[in-house]
Formats: C-alpha cells, sequence, structure tokens
C-alpha cells in the first residue's frame, strides 16, 4: 500500500465510520440490535468492517497497535483479517459505555430551534432560513443558510436551553461549561477579550439600556473613520 498517495474522500469517510463503528455499544443478542444506532453483534460487527476498503481498514489496525494474522496465500493480510482483528479488538474494550446518556437533540429542542427561526426578525440583507430548517422536507442546507443558523438563530436557541438550569435535564449546565472549556483547545490562539465577557451580558445591557441601536457605539466608529480619511500632512491642529 503506497502511503504517499493522497487520501480520498471516500477514504477518509471510512475512517470515520470505522471509528463509529468501533465506539458504538456492542450487543450478544442479535434480536435486540439496533442498526439506526450502529447497535450489532461482534458477527455483524465483523460483517460491516469487512466491506470497508482497505486502506482505511489498515490505517485504524495500526493506528490502535492490534496485531493482523494473514489468512491469505503466503500470509497475505486480506480484509476479512483486518476486520477480524478489530472485532477482537473491540472485544477487550466494554460493551457498553458507563457514562450516562446526555440527549441534547430531542423533538423539543428542535421545537425551540424551529420556534427560534419562526420568531426571529432579521434584517432584510439577512439571507432568509427555511422554518423547518435540520428536518428532511427542507432539503440540504446552502451555506449561507449555515452561516444565518450559526451566527442568528443557533446561539438565541442555546441561549433559551442552556441559560437557565433545567429541573428535567440537569447536565444541560454542564454540557454548555465543558463547551466553554473547549474553545482553548479548538482555538489555542484565541485570547479572551474583554468583548467576549461582554457578549455574556447582552441580556443584562437589554434590560438596562434598550434596544441596541440606542447605545451601541456604530456613530463613534463611524465618525473616527471620516477622520481618518482626512487629508493631512500630520500637522494636527490646522488645515491643510
Amino acid at each position: 500500500m503506497d502511503e504517499s498517495q493522497p487520501w480520498s474522500e471516500k477514504e477518509v469517510k471510512e475512517v470515520d465510520k470505522i471509528h463509529s463503528a468501533l465506539t458504538a455499544e456492542l450487543c450478544d443478542d442479535p434480536t435486540v440490535v439496533i442498526p439506526d444506532l450502529g447497535v450489532r453483534t461482534p458477527a455483524q460487527l465483523e460483517d460491516y468492517l469487512a466491506r470497508i476498503t482497505s486502506r482505511p481498514l489498515a490505517f485504524v489496525v495500526k493506528d490502535i497497535g492490534t496485531d493482523v494474522t494473514g489468512g491469505g496465500r503466503a500470509g497475505k493480510v486480506r480484509k476479512a483479517d483486518m476486520a477480524r482483528a478489530l472485532v477482537d479488538w473491540r472485544l477487550t474494550q466494554p460493551k457498553k459505555s458507563d457514562q450516562p446518556d446526555t440527549t441534547i437533540i430531542s423533538a423539543d429542542v428542535f421545537e425551540t430551534f424551529h420556534s427560534v427561526i419562526r420568531d426571529t426578525i432579521t434584517p432584510s440583507w439577512v439571507s432568509s432560513v427555511p422554518h423547518n430548517f435540520g428536518s428532511a422536507a427542507a432539503g440540504t442546507p446552502k451555506a449561507d443558510e449555515w452561516r444565518t443558523v450559526f451566527t442568528i438563530h443557533l446561539p438565541l436557541c442555546l441561549i433559551s436551553l442552556f441559560g437557565y438550569p433545567s429541573a428535567d435535564n440537569p447536565q444541560l449546565d454542564q454540557v454548555l461549561d465543558h463547551t466553554l472549556q473547549l474553545l482553548p483547545s479548538l482555538y489555542p490562539g484565541l485570547d479572551c477579550e474583554s468583548i467576549h465577557h461582554m457578549a455574556f451580558h447582552i441580556y443584562d445591557f437589554l434590560e438596562l439600556f434598550g434596544p441596541v441601536h440606542s447605545w451601541w457605539a456604530f456613530p463613534f466608529e463611524r465618525l473616527i473613520g471620516q477622520l481618518q480619511r482626512l487629508p493631512t500632512n500630520h500637522k494636527f491642529g490646522s488645515y491643510t
């Protein structure tokens, strides 16, 4: 296998499929498997992995450091051999995670998200988003719709969901805290500025000072921009 060749998009996606299959729950009873959630028996998992192309399988086998015994001619390693080795490795791990399940994307969350889209009035220059965004009926979202959702609707939705403790799901606060703790890891060069802290108090500012356009700094910034564009020869205090 030539490791110098670039990876295709299909091969990259297949590595992700292998990861998802190996981290899913294992089940001994074939009558209670849940294919949609990736819950399979060891035999079903081996059959699933054997249908994946060789290069992603070899990458994962090498990455986790498991041994493979070749079953082909002259000890050649086949896809079936790598699939079996991965299943043997998976059987050494817990069949099911002992971490409590936290349901984040539920029907109620989607309803809240869709209500935010319906009720939010956006400026005319902002691209519209389907009121049923994320559902099959809405079709495949466009890049501009994703940008609008992530910059406007999703933050409003998360604030309404995570802004106050929930008796039904107290782990939501932990999820929010964990997400904020991940930011320095995802963006190591990001420094915490005062504007970031202020963003957490927009709600308080709206209650104290009213609509944003009555207290924002845009007029001052615009005046500064106009002054900066005035022709000068760096002799301040005199007109040239």
